[in-house]
């Protein structure tokens, strides 16, 4: 009934006769929910916030192992890169004896 009276769709007088109320009840139950609404969105601003510390404090532990893991096979993946551009130039080249067909089976 509050929250109707909040709306302000209907006066204080039509929610009382709908309600079967006192319109000055219906008005302190309206303060009240006013009073009460910044509470309840400070305490949930709150626990989202303490909720978003905790994952960043398992998060993070976790990004500074995987940035090291990949930084420790940097060198591997340039290395498998470097093999991969010899081999391309090694048979564009047709010093491989194979004619660039793959599998090394002559025509």
């Amino acid at each position: 009934m509050a929250r109707e009276a909040l709306k302000e769709r209907k006066t204080l007088a039509e929610l009382a006769a709908e309600y079967d109320v006192h319109p000055k009840e219906i008005s302190q139950w309206k303060r009240q929910l006013l009073d009460a609404l910044p509470e309840v969105f400070s305490k949930r601003r709150e626990s989202d916030r303490k909720a978003e510390e905790a994952l960043k404090d398992r998060l993070y532990p976790l990004q500074s192992r995987l940035a090291l893991s990949l930084a420790s096979r940097k060198p591997c993946v340039h290395a498998v890169k470097r093999c991969i551009i010899i081999y391309r130039l090694w048979f564009s080249s047709g010093k491989s004896g194979l004619s660039g067909n793959a599998g090394g089976v002559a025509a």
